[in-house]
């Protein structure tokens, strides 16, 4: 494992999520927004990890834009933003959300302290059952729900989702951290009112190569090459 490319990829994703949360959305476009992201990532010479989502409202996650995608940020919303950036393969995963409605800055607030709490813990020798546990009574404590459905993940090279979910409840199934591993950690809220749980939504517009077969068409080969 080179933890050198997974810093530096750290790096530019923190500080691009930093800029992302900082800046003024409202009236811009998913699409733009996801243009920026990439963009960026690209200039501090990283490549994007998987396309950036742009996930509004009730919408949990992983929407991203569509081209020329239309949709555009309100003064009342609330965009949960996750990017990625990678170097040789080695992937950070991060995200921020940006709030514009003031009645939902505490699911803000339940989120990153969820965050704070769970990364503190994450060490070698600590169960995911009890990383979940801490998850699941910071949000609770805060009067909001976490989403039971949701989870953070492993990472390994070239690989966004390598098999190990870090839980964002207190579970039965459990694994131990141990050394040389790459984890994301997402604590997914909603409100007390909220059922816990997501479903799939209609729209599926974010795709993974799962295997390369050569086709009879040499300018989708060349694509795909």
């Amino acid at each position: 494992m080179t933890f050198d490319n997974y810093i530096k990829a750290g790096k530019i994703a923190g500080e691009i999520r930093e800029n992302v949360r900082k800046t003024d959305w409202v009236g811009k476009t998913v699409y733009e927004i996801c243009e920026y992201v990439e963009n960026e990532i690209k200039k501090r010479g990283a490549k994007c990890a998987f396309p950036v989502n742009t996930s509004i409202n009730e919408v949990a996650a992983h929407y991203t834009a569509e081209p020329n995608d239309e949709i555009t940020i309100t003064d009342n919303d609330l965009v949960k933003i996750d990017l990625g950036a990678q170097i040789d393969g080695y992937i950070a995963d991060t995200a921020v959300t940006v709030c514009y409605n003031p009645e939902f800055d505490a699911l803000v607030q339940g989120a990153e302290s969820a965050l704070n709490n769970a990364m503190s813990m994450m060490k070698v020798g600590v169960k995911s059952s009890d990383v979940g546990r801490k998850i699941e009574k910071t949000i609770k404590d805060l009067g909001l729900l976490p989403i039971a459905n949701l989870s953070g993940h492993s990472l390994e090279q070239y690989t966004i989702h390598a098999g190990k979910s870090v839980p964002n409840i207190w579970s039965i199934g459990s694994f131990t951290f141990q050394g040389e591993q790459a984890f994301a950690c997402e604590p997914f809220v909603t409100t007390g009112e909220g059922l816990g749980f997501v479903h799939e939504g209609k729209v599926k517009n974010i795709f993974a190569l799962a295997s390369r077969k050569k086709t009879k068409d040499k300018q989708a080969d060349e694509m795909l090459d």
